[in-house]
């Protein structure tokens, strides 16, 4: 049967993928090593950099937003929307998505 073959096939090259992003990890964080910056090494430019980024909980904990809402903006809460209007209003407002596949 050509599905039972192609997820056989799948299983072989999702095995293939696993092995090699565990070994993508591996090589990134020794070249991580180097240090920040960048390196010459052999014909290859690495560069190491710094991934910052704001800690938005501790700034909504320091600057909550009743006493600073001009640091936060409103933004449409899809729970109070689904509980507030009928599902035939809802429904001229889904699109969809490409289709995912999922095999167990």
């Amino acid at each position: 049967m050509e599905t039972e073959r192609l997820l056989n096939e799948r299983a072989v090259l999702r095995e293939q993928a696993d092995r090699i992003s565990q070994r993508l990890t591996l090589i990134d964080d020794a070249l991580r090593a180097l240090g920040h910056g960048s390196h010459a090494v052999g014909p290859w430019k690495v560069q190491v950099q710094t991934n910052r980024r704001l800690d938005t909980a501790a700034l909504a904990s320091q600057f909550p937003a009743e006493s600073n809402p001009h640091l936060y903006k409103a933004a449409l809460d899809t729970e109070a929307i689904k509980q507030h209007l009928a599902p035939a209003v809802l429904d001229a407002y889904y699109r969809d998505g490409a289709p995912r596949v999922v095999v167990k």
